[in-house]
């Protein structure tokens, strides 16, 4: 707990000096458009204002508002948090403007701490234990703890109840609950804040423990020290822990050192507090001692010795000793000079009866000259009697070695033996030794910086730190150029192009000249049916994972090793296992798949041109489908797959297994094209960006656009650019009513129009370095490139478009503007060929690590590789396979080879670029190999975007209006669960007698989607997941069986004999014989047949369930839930 205490205080921002550990943390998490919210948020700060006037510091309030589908902002929150005592008073509020799952911000801290759960309030008390509560007709707070392991794990929860009737959240009449929420924050803050420990700071009466009696300080953070004894408070031993620093002990616990200084230390520097405690003692404070003048030393401060040479007597043999007897003029003759002539000549007497000249010797005469007798009486002693002192020097200071530089700046002198100690008793200082400044990253350069302008990394941001590795040439780039540049995603992105950039010249995957291009894979061995789109498998590298359109599923064709891949050799490039995936119900959750995207960790969401028919199941006629349509989110590890009944651990060996569906949101029916944002913001400059908590976020091509829009003849429908963001999945569950569709986000971005060409898919490629999207808008005949990052929310979305996923209070549905974009290649773009320019139906789009973005044109069947920066076509492949081309992709390992698919004939082709002889080398160099530097790009700048792009009013040209500017309070949202179908019965659908579709209307008489949401994957409604002709029964919130006929055989019916009169695998599975059960019949049934006589060889039985409600209740709840 006590991580998430700090968390929480991290998120809010913290704002005070008082210590945590004294503060209570309050905290109440709310919706913009929560109804309960609003009831209550004006008396959460009425209670917020009583108890900062109560309490002071000792408790910190904080509104955690987050954002949802209302046109409610931050300002228009406000008229509900009006106090009865000061309408003035604001409260503490925590919001996010732009709404989002973000690391960091108002929905990170819902989910963090409240499991989104809304509105609750949090209490943090002084033992750092959190306390919920919330308004019910039950008292204290929502969690009890286990007492044995003060954990909320095996704990009680307190069921959300008002007036009597358990609400779930359906509708939140708060007003009616015995126990209102904010009332239990008051009635138990007073026991919390009492939690609140006793410290050095608030022992004394609620004071800083008083120090000023003893010798050491208070402790820098007394709030963080407990008292031990709780009851009588802190003891000076564990509050006055920090020792003054003193002249003993300023110099890293040392002395401090005078002998820099004209006076001596004081006699008790321990005496003597630093006035800075914090950088010490300054020498003014501690060297006050004047040395004394000696004879040895005239001046006390190195001034030499007495000159006796005028006088009779030569100077005391020990000078030192003698202290002159007056200070202020120091010694006389009769003090210094008292050692009489001598008929003996002697060091001290030998020069002219004065000391021995050793001047121009090595060493210095000897300590006691006249107790050296000269050898030669005649002539005097020589120097190697008297110079017997070796004087210290920066080589021999140190006990006899050599000084040491280690714990300076500089490092010594080249020649130590060259400086003589000034303090030769003492010995050497650094000052005198350690002279040589070191060659580091920020001297290095004749003084001064090194210079990283023509490398690609900038300087170290502590280049000081950093010493050369070779001293006597100075540092090299690799040491100080270390820091990668951040790349500039702020609002400043407008400009031209920078013609110094260097052009791309030459395509890898194309070559020079000329190009192979080779059939991998084809309906036959790849099992593909109108492939679409494909993606290598960012965890299974060797995996090649393809969409196919026709039979909605998915290819996963599998190589032994990458290897295989890229080999030259024919049979080795199409030597893989194909094996074909979906989910069970994938005429919902794969219908009509036109593209898919995987996020770093292998999840993918596909995207689906469908209207939502069930494979026209939703009406014999007239218009079909519901248009309840988008992307799905699936796990992709195969371990994750399930059986037809819905287990786990399936064996693919033995049985057809199935992706698992985790999410699914339904904004963009004729859903055209998907891609990952894999929100890498590692490297952008400052706190540009901050990624989603789940990294669950995509962005799509919504083909339908506004429902009501005028279609003109021959023209196709408007769509727009899409961002989901699932946030937390609603899992891979069976069980009824399961699937929370709540907990999204989903942009609508109006400014970027989009077009769609029916049958023609239209992808997307995101740029992770930059932050762009590349877009096909195949009906706009254009290339666009879109900032990702920019845009403003500027408004709720639900009543422009009426169908969504939820009313859910979690799900944010906003329309945003003002999005940075610009159209890159068009029919007028130089260098086209003449029938792209004629007709270009862009369709897929992919991007290398190069600078190269390459795009097929369906019509045409030629693949332009266009200039990233520059927007240039490179080079321009003519496949000859017109009206084909759709979904391109690069394998991470090697740019090289460019994979594109055939969605006409079914194949997946790779394009390389082909040797002289017509054989393609994947590595080696050869006369069509690109060679130029152009095309290893890794570190151009990103593409300018031109001045004006996007919505060019007023408005969205400032950076610095924001869109609460003028505050909105939108309706609150009276919500449920989730998913907007509570109204459907569990038993829904199970009456046998009411037909599917209703004669007249032709329409079907069950709303298919709640079908599924009732927990069936087989129903007579449904399209049969059997294939051949096959009888699938059900069991309502686990799965289906099948029984096959004569001819066929295999869990799903799929093996049989073509002459037989077959049905392909991957064909629409025939219609056959559908029964449904719930879960408890299916247990009845399965005891009644082991009692049976018949066993396992009698005839299956058909199991269903009365109805319980009427047919037209029935159908007044589901119209409801269809909107």
């Amino acid at each position: 707990m006590r991580r998430l205490f700090f968390l929480f205080l991290t998120v809010i921002g913290y704002p005070h000096p008082t210590p945590p550990y004294l503060r209570s943390p309050s905290a109440a998490n709310f919706y913009t458009g929560c109804t309960g919210g609003r009831q209550e948020a004006a008396f959460y700060a009425t209670l917020e204002q009583e108890s900062k006037a109560l309490y002071g510091e000792r408790v910190h309030f904080v509104t955690n508002l987050v954002q949802s589908s209302t046109a409610t902002n931050c300002e228009g929150w406000m008229t509900f948090t009006n106090t009865e005592e000061d309408a003035t008073f604001k409260p503490t509020i925590l919001y996010s403007d732009n709404g989002g799952s973000s690391s960091v911000g108002s929905k990170h801290l819902s989910y963090t701490f409240y499991d989104n759960l809304h509105p609750q309030y949090m209490i943090i008390d002084g033992n750092e234990d959190s306390f919920y509560y919330e308004s019910s007709d039950v008292a204290g707070p929502k969690f009890t703890r286990n007492p044995t392991t003060n954990s909320y794990v095996d704990g009680t929860i307190a069921e959300t109840e008002c007036d009597g009737t358990k609400t779930s959240l359906t509708y939140w009449n708060v007003e009616k609950c015995l126990h209102r929420g904010f009332d239990k924050v008051k009635n138990a803050l007073a026991s919390h804040i009492a939690s609140l420990p006793t410290s050095c700071a608030n022992t004394n009466t609620g004071s800083v423990f008083d120090c000023s009696s003893h010798a050491n300080d208070i402790n820098a953070s007394p709030g963080s020290i407990k008292c031990a004894d709780q009851s009588n408070g802190c003891l000076v031993t564990e509050c006055c822990t920090i020792v003054p620093t003193t002249c003993a002990n300023t110099n890293a616990g040392t002395v401090l050192d005078c002998s820099n200084h004209a006076n001596d230390l004081n006699a008790s520097p321990g005496s003597i507090t630093c006035a800075d405690q914090s950088s010490g003692c300054l020498e003014t404070e501690c060297c006050t001692v004047v040395p004394l003048k000696t004879c040895a030393d005239i001046t006390g401060s190195t001034g030499g010795a007495f000159d006796c040479s005028g006088h009779a007597n030569a100077i005391h043999g020990a000078p030192g000793t003698i202290t002159c007897t007056q200070q202020g003029s120091g010694c006389v003759a009769a003090e210094c000079c008292t050692v009489a002539p001598s008929a003996t000549k002697t060091c001290a007497n030998t020069n002219s009866d004065s000391f021995f000249d050793c001047s121009s010797h090595a060493n210095d005469i000897n300590a006691a000259p006249t107790s050296i007798t000269c050898n030669d009486q005649t002539n005097g002693c020589i120097a190697s009697e008297c110079c017997t002192v070796v004087p210290k020097t920066c080589a021999n200071t140190n006990a006899g070695n050599v000084f040491s530089c280690s714990s300076h700046a500089n490092d010594i002198t080249a020649a130590p033996t060259d400086i003589t100690c000034n303090d030769q008793t003492n010995g050497c200082s650094a000052t005198e030794c350690c002279t040589v400044v070191l060659k580091t990253c920020a001297n290095t350069n004749s003084g001064s910086l090194f210079d990283c302008s023509s490398h690609a990394n900038d300087i170290n941001s502590a280049p000081a730190d950093i010493l050369c590795s070779a001293q006597s040439s100075g540092c090299i780039a690799t040491e100080c150029c270390t820091v990668v540049p951040c790349i500039d995603l702020g609002i400043v992105t407008h400009g031209s192009l920078d013609v110094s950039v260097p052009k791309i010249s030459c395509v890898p995957s194309f070559g020079k000249t000329t190009s192979e291009i080779r059939t991998i894979a084809s309906q036959l061995n790849g099992k593909l049916y109108t492939p679409r789109d494909l993606q290598f498998h960012p965890v299974n590298k060797n995996e090649l994972w393809v969409a196919n359109q026709a039979s909605s599923d998915i290819s996963i064709l599998t190589f032994t090793s990458t290897n295989e891949i890229f080999s030259n050799d024919l049979n080795t490039s199409r030597s893989f296992q194909a094996l074909k995936v979906a989910d069970r119900a994938k005429y919902h959750y794969m219908a009509s798949v036109s593209a898919f995207s995987f996020g770093a960790d292998g999840r993918f969401a596909t995207c689906q041109e469908s209207l939502n028919t069930y494979d026209g199941l939703t009406a014999t006629g007239g218009e079909n489908g519901n248009k309840f349509m988008g992307p799905t989110l699936f796990e992709s590890d195969a371990n994750r797959r399930v059986t037809s009944m819905g287990k786990l651990n399936c064996d693919s060996s033995k049985e057809t297994c199935f992706l698992r569906h985790i999410d699914m949101l339904h904004e963009s029916p004729l859903c055209m094209g998907i891609v990952h944002d894999p929100e890498i913001f590692s490297n952008t400059c400052g706190n540009y960006g901050h990624a989603t908590v789940q990294k669950n976020v995509f962005w799509s091509f919504d083909g339908y656009g506004k429902g009501d829009q005028v279609i003109q003849e021959n023209q196709e429908r408007k769509g727009m650019l899409m961002r989901y963001d699932f946030e937390r999945d609603h899992g891979g569950c069976n069980s009824y009513l399961c699937a929370d569709h709540g907990e999204a986000e989903v942009r609508r971005y109006e400014d970027v129009i989009l077009t769609r060409v029916p049958n023609i898919p239209s992808h997307i490629a995101f740029d992770t370095k930059y932050r762009d999207l590349w877009i096909a808008d195949t009906g706009g005949a254009r290339i666009l490139r879109v900032d990702a990052d920019s845009g403003r929310s500027d408004r709720t979305a639900i009543y422009e478009y009426p169908i969504y996923s939820s009313t859910h209070l979690h799900f944010n549905y906003k329309i945003w503007k003002c999005t940075r974009y610009e159209t890159l290649i068009d029919q007028t773009t130089a260098g086209m060929l003449p029938e792209d320019k004629a007709n270009f139906q862009p369709s897929g789009v992919v991007m290398d690590d190069a600078g190269m973005v390459y795009v097929s044109n369906f019509a045409t069947g030629n693949i332009l590789a266009i200039d990233k920066y520059h927007g240039t076509i490179v080079k321009t492949l003519q496949t000859g396979r017109i009206n084909a081309l759709a979904g391109l992709e690069i394998h991470t390992d090697n740019n090289q080879y460019l994979f594109v698919l055939d969605q006409n004939q079914g194949e997946l082709l790779r394009i390389s670029k082909q040797s002289s002889n017509g054989n393609v080398r994947s590595n080696n160099n050869n006369n069509n190999a690109c060679e130029d530097s152009t095309t290893n790009m890794h570190t151009r700048i990103r593409r300018p975007y031109p001045t004006t792009v996007g919505d060019a009013s007023a408005i969205c040209k400032s950076s610095f209006i924001k869109t609460d500017a003028v505050a909105t309070v939108g309706d609150a949202i009276v919500h449920d669960p989730g998913y907007m179908n509570i109204a459907i019965p569990k038993d829904y659908g199970m009456d046998v007698e009411t037909p599917c579709h209703d004669p007249i209307s032709l329409k079907s008489n069950y709303n298919l989607d709640a079908l599924l949401m009732a927990g069936h994957t087989c129903h007579r409604c449904l399209p049969n997941p059997c294939h051949n002709g096959g009888t699938c029964t059900g069991v309502q919130e686990n799965g289906f069986s099948c029984t096959c006929k004569e001819h066929s055989k295999g869990d799903m019916c799929q093996i049989c004999n073509v002459n037989d009169g077959c049905i392909s695998e991957s064909s629409t599975p025939s219609p056959g014989t559908v029964t449904s059960t719930s879960k408890e019949e299916f247990a009845d049934a399965i005891r009644e047949s082991l009692n049976s006589p018949m066993g396992s060889g009698g005839n299956r039985k058909s199991l269903t369930l009365p109805t319980t409600i009427s047919m037209l209740c029935g159908m007044l709840m589901v119209s409801w839930y269809v909107h």
